[in-house]
């Protein structure tokens, strides 16, 4: 499994340029920052505009919390971040990307998912073959 990431880093200064990369997404990975709640915010609006861009499909996703390594600057409790991804219908996962801790489970899940998604589809199709 091969996965692509398009890193838009949630700033609306991107928004019109990567938008258009949206339009076919399989999966979403959406990475917040436990120190920065806007972080929260501003993913829970690109993971709807996503979604409304591929109202046609099933998209998983994974809500991912970065920087657990910084408990003094944490302004985000993990409840926070979990009842959004709940929300949204995603899964939470939290990671420290500087010890590279909790960094290979979300993406072994997504890769997991996206097997998932397209041997279904493969089987769809060969169902109607």
């Amino acid at each position: 499994v091969e996965l692509v990431f398009v890193d838009c880093s949630g700033r609306d200064v991107y928004l019109d340029l990567i938008s258009r990369t949206w339009d076919n997404a399989s999966m979403i990975l959406a990475v917040v920052d436990v120190t920065e709640e806007d972080t929260y915010t501003r993913a829970k609006a690109m993971i709807e505009l996503v979604k409304k861009k591929n109202a046609d499909k099933k998209l998983p996703g994974v809500i991912l919390a970065n920087k657990t390594d910084l408990t003094g600057r944490r302004s985000v409790p993990p409840k926070v971040g979990s009842d959004l991804a709940a929300s949204l219908g995603f899964l939470y996962f939290e990671c420290t990307a500087r010890e590279y801790k909790g960094i290979e489970e979300p993406f072994f899940y997504l890769a997991n998912e996206w097997y998932k998604l397209h041997s279904e589809t493969a089987e769809s199709m060969a169902n109607v073959a």
